[in-house]
């Protein structure tokens, strides 16, 4: 956390007493890091990411700006190709070396937050207690701002890890889709694929739940472009498989929370593995009932506001 070590070098003032907190409110940082790189057989492109960046930053490579971020609450991608990593013809692309650095100029969020509340107008943000209500403008953790429990300390820097790798084919993404109904619990997954693709033959698929026990594993073979699958299909690189050995997702109160990890690895034609994702699922339907209502209030005709999760009608209170 970046203002406990400034408070621990007497860079600031406890922001505890009196009116402190407001001093470091406009403060900018600058992190550095140094890695390094020799060129892998036959992988044709990097990929940079950056897990979480608190907040409004921009982002150089070897002196090259490559980002410019205003989103804590997002996974940034840069992608670079090897193939073109000639320093005669790098017009505004950065060029790998032995020694690489990476350079993040972090800003005030206020200082952002300010000009955009100025051009937008000022938001009734409630209570005083709340912190200034042009963080309203900004994707940045609302309490940073100040709430009633704690001062407004706007941190900023990496809070999440920033990896390097090489590939070349690999997976840029996936999203998955948990569909039941009454007879069937079936898993969709969208695959994004990138890189050379000429290098990739085949998906594994496996599902495995919180004890790492093995729930499903699939193969899925290429075709081209294209991805053949067994079973239904949809457009696109999607796979729809269905899963019989799978718990429900409930609500706390209604059952247990059971998730599962759907682990995605992308295989050359000698089944090593190119690229993987995994991300964490549960299955679980949620419908919202708004049925006419038999009584005429005060207001006219109403409807019902009911949540049925599973199947299962659920009340859900809120502030």
């Amino acid at each position: 956390e970046v203002h406990v070590e400034l408070l621990k070098t007497g860079r600031i003032e406890d922001p505890y007493v009196r009116f402190n907190e407001h001093k470091a409110a406009c403060m900018s940082f600058l992190y550095r890091t140094i890695f390094s790189y020799s060129p892998p057989n036959g992988h044709t492109h990097a990929l940079l990411e950056f897990e979480g960046l608190d907040t409004v930053c921009d982002v150089y490579l070897n002196g090259t700006k490559i980002l410019a971020t205003s989103n804590q609450l997002r996974t940034y991608f840069y992608t670079l190709d090897l193939t073109n990593q000639d320093v005669s013809q790098s017009d505004g692309i950065p060029v790998l070396q032995e020694k690489n650095s990476i350079l993040l100029c972090f800003y005030s969020a206020k200082a952002y937050a300010k000009p955009e509340e100025a051009k937008y107008g000022k938001v009734c943000a409630r209570s005083v207690n709340l912190g200034d209500p042009s963080r309203v403008y900004l994707r940045k953790a609302q309490y940073d701002w100040r709430w009633d429990w704690g001062p407004e300390l706007l941190t900023c820097g990496p809070y999440r890890p920033i990896t390097f790798t090489t590939h070349s084919a690999y997976l840029a993404d996936i999203h998955t889709r948990a569909y039941l109904s009454m007879f069937n619990i079936s898993l969709k997954l969208d695959i994004t694929l990138a890189g050379s693709l000429e290098h990739a033959m085949k998906i594994k698929v496996i599902l495995r739940d919180r004890n790492e026990r093995e729930v499903r594993s699939e193969v899925i073979e290429f075709s081209g472009s294209a991805i053949q699958v067994g079973g239904e299909e949809g457009p696109g690189n999607e796979k729809q498989a269905k899963y019989k050995d799978v718990k429900l997702w409930w609500p706390i109160g209604c059952g247990n929370q059971a998730l599962y990890d759907a682990e995605v690895a992308l295989l050359d034609q000698n089944s090593q593995i190119l690229s993987t994702i995994s991300k964490r699922i549960g299955f679980r339907t949620v419908k919202l009932v708004q049925a006419p209502l038999a009584e005429v209030g005060q207001y006219g005709n109403g409807t019902t506001f009911i949540f049925v999760v599973n199947g299962v009608g659920i009340f859900i209170g809120g502030t």
